[in-house]
């Protein structure tokens, strides 16, 4: 239909039982981040929050390469272009169960959507080949942490 999709209600309203959740990721239910997910990010450098609530999404050394690059431009089917970048893991995202092989911004993969454990706001997609997969989270929707969470004494 042509709606911007960035003013369209979101089709992820809480508890939705299609959102699926990693190991660590936000809890559905409360919106929280997990204790495994805090603990992740400390080990693993500092966290790129959703810029939008600032609920931690993923780490800076979490960030790999896919087809030669990090960092990919790409068009959808309604002339919206994305910058994102590839990350080997998303624990602060939700992921909408259902996956396509529609209009594929990477040959092979299979994409769904991926929002804020918090806020829900759309956040990149998550690609998937066999039993491998990355995220693509659209680089403008992430805010890099000032300082690294300090370690429980």
């Amino acid at each position: 239909m042509g709606l911007n999709p960035e003013t369209r209600p979101s089709p992820f309203p809480k508890g939705l039982s299609l959102l699926q959740k990693e190991r660590g990721q936000a809890d559905v239910e409360s919106g929280e981040e997990t204790r495994s997910a805090a603990e992740e990010g400390r080990s693993q450098g500092r966290r790129l929050l959703c810029a939008l609530c600032g609920f931690p999404i993923t780490t800076v050394n979490l960030r790999i390469r896919i087809q030669g690059s990090h960092v990919h431009t790409f068009a959808n089917p309604h002339g919206y272009v994305y910058r994102i970048g590839c990350f080997l893991a998303a624990p602060g995202c939700l992921v909408d169960a259902r996956e396509t092989t529609d209009f594929t911004w990477f040959t092979g993969y299979a994409w769904s959507v991926e929002v804020c454990g918090r806020c829900y706001t759309h956040m990149g997609w998550h690609f998937r080949s066999g039993v491998s997969g990355f995220h693509g989270l659209v680089l403008d929707r992430l805010a890099e942490e000032k300082e690294p969470p300090a370690a429980d004494g």
